[in-house]
């Protein structure tokens, strides 16, 4: 029950279009660990569709099979090219939280950074470079990394649908416009 869990998990989906190629996802791994990831795949239509649910199952079922984020990871992309003659990627962010320590391992693949807030602080960009995208080239290397997260923390994570989001009049809405916006409205 929620209330034997010390964090929260909010989220919020709203595609643009009928079929979409964003995705998030969260689920426990084991008793100490939590998974979540967020992606966005390459292409419309359902061959992208079809591309994300694959690779959302291998992220979920792989997760539970593997210790180091690094290692998952390389199998997840691996299994991501076989058979993509579309050429479809994703991005994503994964990230393994040991609910007993605040330990937070993970792994971006192209994906948007995260704001990272600490208690009775502002959200702030997480300085992290990515790793290669999934599902283009077998063989990469992945990277792994690892910060803390103290009671009252809090991370925000998001695909370019925000970011990039255009209402003709001001342009895209921008990471700064969306750092500000968060921390305007983190209470409300």
């Amino acid at each position: 029950s929620s209330k034997d869990r010390p964090f929260e998990i909010s989220a919020f989906m709203n595609p643009a279009k009928e079929v979409g190629g964003d995705f998030y996802d969260y689920f426990d791994i084991d008793d100490e660990h939590i998974g979540f990831v967020i992606g966005d795949v390459s292409g419309k239509g359902i061959p992208a569709t079809l591309f994300m649910v694959k690779t959302m199952y291998l992220i979920r079922n792989h997760s539970k099979s593997h210790d180091k984020l690094k290692e998952f990871y390389e199998n997840v992309n691996d299994l991501s090219c076989q058979r993509n003659e579309e050429n479809l990627f994703v991005t994503s962010w994964f990230g393994k939280l040991n609910i007993k320590t605040g330990k937070l391992s993970f792994v971006n693949s192209g994906h948007e950074k995260p704001l990272i807030k600490e208690k009775n602080k502002n959200f702030e960009y997480l300085d992290t470079n990515p790793n290669y995208v999934l599902g283009l080239k077998g063989g990469r290397t992945y990277e792994d990394q690892e910060l803390s997260l103290s009671p009252g923390d809090s991370i925000c994570l998001y695909t370019d649908g925000i970011t990039k989001a255009n209402n003709n009049y001001d342009g895209f809405f921008g990471s700064d416009r969306l750092k500000e916006t968060i921390n305007k409205y983190e209470n409300e």
